[in-house]
């Protein structure tokens, strides 16, 4: 599971990430989220059908989506994901799949947390593009 420092890492990202507004970061939370949740449903068809090179590819891809906003715990379950898909151990793509389920429900719940109290900071403020 991400740590407290972890998040304010990945947040100090995604803030570099954008131009710094709050409009800005939420939209690369949104943009994330929606990526993530279609290669999550790309691997679980893939793994339905016993396509595990496809497994490989898009772990291989979410790997790098993680990693460079900074959400290491997942990069790493995704590559752990990829190299089970690239040899070939079916029983532990499984078990990997619970695994990243999880942690991305915990980053999923930060992030909204995250971009909620965002928006909710700029309202008070009185600008809704204040970083």
């Amino acid at each position: 599971m991400q740590s407290n420092n972890d998040f304010t890492m990945i947040f100090d990202r995604l803030n570099s990430l954008s131009d710094g507004t709050t409009d800005g970061v939420n939209e690369l939370i949104f943009l994330y989220l929606k990526s993530m949740s279609g290669h999550r449903e790309e691997i679980m068809k893939a793994v339905k059908s016993a396509d595990l090179k496809k497994v490989e590819r898009v772990a291989h891809t979410a790997c790098g989506l993680n990693e460079m906003i900074g959400a290491f715990i997942l990069g790493f379950l995704f590559r752990d994901l990829e190299l089970s898909a690239s040899t070939g151990q079916s029983s532990s793509v499984e078990s990997v799949l619970k695994k990243i389920n999880g942690e991305f429900d915990l980053v999923r719940g930060r992030f909204i947390d995250h971009a909620e109290s965002l928006t909710l900071s700029s309202q008070n403020h009185g600008d809704r593009n204040a970083p």
